[in-house]
């Protein structure tokens, strides 16, 4: 990890990440999932209290998407500071979605809620997306819990845990 030592976002430099095509896939799901927020305030508690607590930016989501989804990217993917807390943020949220309504929507459409009824390989990506997004999401949280900007966001979203219906 180049920012180990370093205590605030000014501190730290941009990293190049790696992406394999299983991230590729999973995180610009996770990315639109999230995105919805921003329509669906009204519809249930999360995605109200996650717009007023202010953690995310429609418009630095949307540029952080198209440079994440650009076709001419490779694996290699240079990331500033913000756009690790960015993605912590996204991955963090796309995990507590999956405790709301919105997710019984989802399942819904997905034919997940039949038991014994619904597809197994759609099953095991539903769960899958969930496991991928949160174990990259821990190793940030364990790798930036250093950092000042990294610790607020980590207590503003451990908060929104209470708005999970």
């Amino acid at each position: 990890m180049v920012n180990a030592t370093r205590y605030t976002l000014a501190e730290m430099d941009s990293e190049t990440w790696n992406f394999n095509v299983i991230h590729r896939t999973a995180f610009p799901l996770a990315m639109m999932r999230v995105m919805e927020i921003f329509d669906e305030t009204d519809y249930y508690a999360l995605a109200n209290q996650t717009v007023k607590a202010g953690v995310l930016n429609k418009q630095e989501l949307d540029d952080f998407f198209e440079r994440f989804c650009d076709p001419d990217n490779t694996s290699e993917f240079e990331m500033c500071p913000e756009d690790i807390l960015l993605l912590y943020t996204v991955l963090d949220l796309n995990a507590k979605l999956y405790f709301t309504p919105k997710d019984d929507e989802l399942k819904t459409q997905l034919n997940l809620d039949s038991i014994g009824t619904s597809d197994k390989k759609t099953e095991s990506g539903y769960n899958g997306m969930l496991t991928i997004c949160s174990r990259f999401a821990a190793g940030i949280r364990q790798d930036y819990k250093h950092v000042a900007e990294f610790k607020e966001r980590f207590a503003v979203l451990d908060k929104l845990s209470e708005y999970l219906e």
